[in-house]
C-alpha cells in the first residue's frame, strides 16, 4: 500500500449514509489519498470502514482510532484482513485506548 502525502480526517458520526457517500466522493475527487475517521459514539468502526471503502475506487480508508475496548485483538485483526482482502488492500487499522469517560462510563469496562 502506498499512502500519499495528504489525507483528510473527518468525524463521521453526524452524517447519514448518503452524506457519507458524498464525503467519500468529494475527498476522492479532490485528489486526496486517504480518508481517516474516529470511532466515538456513533458508527461502529469496521462497519463504517466497509461502507466507506465500498463508495470509493482508490481511497485508502483508515480508522483513527478504533477502540481496543470495543473488540478483542483477534477480531480487530480479522476485520483488518477481511477489509483488505475485499477492498484491494486499502484499509489501515489504527487502534487506540480511547479515554476513561468512554471506556468506563459508556462501555462499562475498566480502563486500567
Amino acid at each position: 500500500m502506498t499512502l500519499g502525502r495528504l489525507g483528510v480526517w473527518y468525524s463521521t458520526d453526524k452524517l447519514n449514509g448518503s452524506q457519507l457517500a458524498d464525503l467519500v466522493g468529494v475527498v476522492e475527487k479532490a485528489g486526496y489519498s486517504a480518508l481517516w475517521y474516529p470511532e466515538s459514539r456513533g458508527y461502529e468502526s469496521m462497519s463504517l470502514a466497509g461502507y466507506l471503502l465500498s463508495k470509493s475506487t482508490r481511497l485508502t480508508i483508515g480508522s483513527s482510532i478504533a477502540n481496543i475496548y470495543a473488540r478483542d485483538s483477534f477480531t480487530a485483526r480479522r476485520a483488518m484482513v477481511s477489509l483488505n482482502d475485499l477492498y484491494q488492500q486499502r484499509f489501515i487499522l489504527g487502534l487506540g485506548v480511547s479515554h476513561i469517560p468512554m471506556v468506563e462510563g459508556l462501555r462499562g469496562h475498566r480502563y486500567d
